[in-house]
């Protein structure tokens, strides 16, 4: 079937969707009490005795990031130790730990000194990221929820979905494909249905070699022009490859995106037919990205956007930071502040109005 010219809802997930993304039967297998596992069916059972103290529901890039990474911080020791001081710091004062600022700060001044470390943090990273991708393999997500409804509401036939996830995890891939696990080896594309994922910052499944990588260059954007490169969702990576995730050492918008340059062409094209956005948890700050966006939506009539966060602080950083995306004169903006369990099934919830089950 074309579906170049389909309506499109371009859904956006931020590091606040990874958050709440879990549904009850998950929040229950990572929040076990000792011997509560006994209760659980076998298949549950083995998994929650497998991953009890290591799976979380709380992704790694949080105020909890050093603890999380320890038991996967092979190489970098010292690097968690100078990230956890400044974490220390952050909460002495008050103030919020920005781990991305902390990061690039870090670099700046001993990223030359230490490559090896920053190496080995983004291995960390993507073997904590993989044990959390446990859990979302193989029980019900919020983002399970939330793709049978468009799937299954009546008021999405014929429409299509471009599900754009500015996390490292697998969760949304593992619910597009409806927990079926197949790998998605060298696709541009994950698809389902009427739904395309695209990860602007990487994966923590993908790969590059370790040479692509610049060494203390600060001339150089973190992945340089070798995104297309990247081996996707690669089953067997060499000891010297390296996670293809953006973390973000050079303070440069661009070198936080890591996707190939055919994901961003095929968003593009999607791009044109969009009328509905719902933005979840991510509060607009990649420049990068809302640039990429902002002129396309900009030349057609979007009709609604939801922005979805905890609180109504957040949704108003967000409605100030994708204010270039919302231009269209009769757009429906739609601030949800209760945050995405309530969004996905409180009854009464924008969601149920515009894609009602």
């Amino acid at each position: 079937m074309n579906t170049t010219n389909l309506p499109t809802t371009l859904v956006v997930l931020g590091a606040g969707a990874s958050v709440d993304c879990y549904a009850t039967e998950a929040s229950n297998l990572v929040n076990l009490e000792p011997g509560e596992y006994l209760a659980l069916p076998e298949e549950m059972k083995q998994l929650a005795m497998q991953y009890d103290g290591v799976v979380k529901h709380t992704p790694p890039l949080t105020v909890d990031l050093v603890n999380s990474l320890r038991p996967h911080a092979l190489g970098c020791a010292q690097l968690l130790s100078i990230i956890e001081t400044h974490a220390k710091r952050a909460a002495a004062a008050g103030s919020r730990f920005d781990f991305e600022d902390t990061l690039r700060t870090i670099f700046k001044n001993v990223g030359s000194n230490m490559p090896d470390e920053f190496l080995a943090l983004r291995k960390a990273i993507a073997k904590r990221m993989r044990l959390a991708d446990e859990i979302g393999m193989r029980v019900p997500t919020l983002y399970t929820e939330l793709f049978a409804r468009f799937n299954h509401s009546p008021k999405t036939q014929g429409r299509q979905f471009a599900v754009l996830n500015m996390n490292y995890d697998r969760l949304a891939e593992y619910a597009i494909n409806n927990q079926a696990i197949k790998p998605l080896i060298e696709q541009n594309v994950s698809k389902f249905n009427r739904i395309d994922l695209f990860q602007p910052h990487g994966n923590c499944a993908w790969t590059m070699t370790k040479d692509q990588l610049p060494q203390g260059n600060e001339s150089l954007p973190l992945f340089g022009n070798t995104t297309n490169h990247v081996c996707l969702n690669n089953p067997t990576p060499k000891a010297s490859d390296a996670p293809a995730i953006a973390l973000p050492m050079y303070g440069d918008d661009q070198s936080k995106t890591v996707w190939p340059q055919s994901h961003v062409d095929a968003l593009k094209v999607q791009l044109r037919t969009v009328n509905h956005i719902i933005v979840i948890g991510w509060r607009g700050a990649d420049k990068e990205i809302v640039d990429l966006v902002e002129p396309i939506l900009n030349h057609i009539p979007v009709k609604s956007m939801h922005l979805v966060s905890r609180s109504s602080r957040g949704t108003s950083e967000m409605r100030t930071n994708l204010a270039s995306w919302a231009v269209a004169p009769d757009i429906d903006i739609v601030e949800y502040s209760s945050g995405f369990r309530e969004y996905v099934d409180d009854m009464d919830s924008p969601l149920e109005q515009l894609y009602p089950l």
